[in-house]
């Protein structure tokens, strides 16, 4: 089973000397390369190459730019083949103000072999909005680096109907301890777990938010990931980019989720969507 760590272990501190190869970025102009949504609301539009892998990579960085007058929300798939979904319905929430900009660092523990036409395609709430994407793999040939997984796939789905990263419905509380099911019986294991949040209904206040994924079962939570972000009262409202969680997760597990705020309760409401990765 792979097991990718950015760290070697050992009795000191070890650096990996990890060697980096970039997608797509334009050499003359350093522009990312364009990803439209559909002119339809919350539908997958084409895919877009990022680029091709010279070498094989044991994990990379996404790194996404989102601009929009509108707030738009996105969902965004990769593939490797322009057909086949690899990793599905990466959230990305929209930037903090409107009309801004927002660039999303998002760890993927995913292998790529060399030679991988990686390409993308986006949903969005607002009809024919566009990200700007580029990628940094960290090479499988680095000493000290472990491969990552072969595969991802949705342990807890999106919300494909209206762009959001999961269904349930999560309200802010100020306490650490009540919890929102979002899975009451995973139906598959995972080796690591990307957690994604976002906004149902515009939020009362502005204020910080931490939001919990927990494991096991009701009354008996445990935390395994935080995400933590800003809620606004504008449009957009703004949560943070997904978190990678390096844990494993059996099959059969309960999932929930808290989300704690100093203001608590509708409309401060949110859902959370988790993506999972295994050999």
């Amino acid at each position: 089973m792979s097991a990718f760590v950015s760290f070697a272990s050992s009795a000191a501190a070890t650096n990996p000397n990890i060697t980096y190869e970039t997608l797509g970025w334009d050499t003359g102009t350093a522009d990312a390369q364009t990803v439209t949504a559909s002119g339809s609301v919350n539908t997958k539009g084409s895919y877009s190459s990022i680029g091709t892998t010279a070498s094989a990579w044991a994990a990379f960085w996404l790194r996404v730019l989102t601009s929009s007058s509108s707030g738009a929300r996105f969902l965004l798939d990769l593939s490797f083949d322009g057909s086949t979904v690899k990793v599905p319905n990466i959230y990305l929430p929209p930037p903090g103000t409107t009309g801004g900009s927002r660039v999303m660092n998002i760890l993927l523990p995913l292998q790529v072999p060399a030679s991988t036409n990686l390409r993308a395609r986006v949903s969005s709430s607002t009809a024919s909005a566009a990200v700007e994407v580029t990628a940094i793999g960290m090479l499988a040939s680095s000493t000290g680096i472990a491969p990552g997984f072969a595969n991802a796939a949705a342990l807890v789905a999106a919300d494909e109907a209206n762009t959001r990263p999961g269904s349930t419905s999560i309200n802010a509380t100020t306490g650490a301890t009540t919890w929102t099911e979002i899975e009451d019986s995973t139906t598959d294991a995972a080796s690591a777990l990307l957690f994604q949040l976002g906004h149902i209904a515009t939020p009362s206040v502005i204020q910080q938010v931490r939001a919990t994924l927990a494991t096991g079962a009701a009354l008996s939570e445990t935390a395994i990931g935080w995400l933590d972000s800003m809620a606004s009262t504008g449009n957009p409202v703004m949560t943070g980019p997904p978190v990678l969680i390096q844990q494993t997760v059996g099959a059969s597990t309960r999932l929930s989720v808290n989300v704690q705020a100093a203001s608590a309760g509708a409309p401060d409401t949110f859902t959370a969507g988790v993506i999972r990765f295994y050999d």
